[in-house]
């Protein structure tokens, strides 16, 4: 009899960890088999080659235990069954992610730029300086006639 996908994901966490397959169940997560980044991403190539596949990126993200691996690579194995090349379906979606993702940088900076440039026409026009008063005029003194004595 076969075994299951459930059973061979198990048994590769149980070799890679040596530990017994009975202490590994559909709950275990990475961390509670303290796993680093590093031992995640050396399990995901024990997984790959076990059911001779390739695990794309954006699912290895999403492994965070056994039960999520075994979901991952039961999709995988569908989607392989049924003839669609899961690896050219992730390209595509990561591709059309990093378009829409530069798409917003620059709508953002579109938007920051007419926020500057509406900033400076709002800006109240610079005060003019206030024309120089002419001095008053002041009477002109007139000389007051010499009193004859």
């Amino acid at each position: 009899m076969a075994e299951s996908v459930e059973q061979r994901v198990i048994k590769v966490f149980a070799e890679f960890k040596k530990v017994p397959t009975d202490e590994i169940t559909m709950d275990t997560t990475f961390d509670e088999l303290g796993f680093d980044s590093l031992d995640g991403l050396n399990l995901v190539f024990e997984l790959e080659e076990e059911f001779d596949l390739t695990v794309p990126d954006d699912k290895v993200k999403d492994m965070k235990g056994v039960r999520q691996a075994v979901e991952g690579i039961e999709m995988l194995l569908e989607a392989n069954a049924q003839g669609i090349d899961v690896n050219a379906v992730a390209a595509e979606e990561f591709a059309a992610k990093q378009a829409a993702s530069k798409a917003q940088k620059v709508k953002e900076a579109d938007a920051a730029q007419d926020a500057k440039t509406a900033g400076k026409a709002k800006k109240a026009p610079a005060k003019k300086k206030p024309a120089k008063k002419a001095a008053k005029a002041k009477p002109a003194k007139t000389k007051k006639p010499k009193k004859e004595n």
